[in-house]
């Protein structure tokens, strides 16, 4: 099956036009990767059509870094909401189909709203930072962790079927 953006490059090159930063998908070894194509149409001195010159750029890396930043939060890292509430759906489909137990984790920092008062946005953000890198640390593998926004974080622990098996993590968190 055909990518639109190919098809909008056969159209230009069927009209002799130019066509300017048209990202297709190409398949190198069985690997997916992006191009970015742009091609110039040379027209002759006696104004006949000759052919195109372009220049293709690999942007495989932007590509990657749009996806993950569409499914993390730009500060920490973590999930963002939207990602963090489809795997939560995801979690709960799981109970209800087979009975996979889970334990959800919601954290809020106490008087972060003073700390970017006194301090401001940018050392507020910092912050953030170092509890997104403390979590990261202190949580499971296999653990889905976000941050939902401002000050509140949230986890997921698969396999868990007690609020003790919780309570050790959420004290060492504390």
């Amino acid at each position: 099956e055909q990518h639109p953006a190919v098809g909008v490059i056969i159209n230009s090159m069927e009209r002799h036009l130019n066509f300017t930063e048209i990202e297709v998908p190409v398949n190198l070894k069985g690997d997916p990767h992006w191009w970015s194509l742009t091609g110039m149409a040379e027209i002759s001195q006696n104004q006949t059509f000759v052919g195109y010159h372009g220049v293709g750029s690999d942007v495989t890396f932007e590509k990657k870094a749009d996806e993950r930043l569409a499914h993390n939060d730009a500060l920490t890292g973590l999930l963002n909401r939207a990602h963090f509430t489809e795997t939560l759906n995801q979690t709960v489909s799981r109970l209800e189909r087979y009975g996979a137990p889970f334990a959800l984790m919601f954290l809020d920092l106490d008087h972060f709203k003073t700390v970017n008062d006194t301090r401001g946005h940018p050392v507020g953000d910092r912050l953030l930072v170092e509890v997104a890198k403390r979590l990261k640390a202190l949580v499971p593998a296999n653990t889905t962790l976000a941050r939902l926004g401002g000050d509140e974080f949230a986890i997921i622990l698969n396999k868990v079927a007690k609020a003790e098996d919780v309570e050790p993590l959420a004290a060492t968190i504390v």
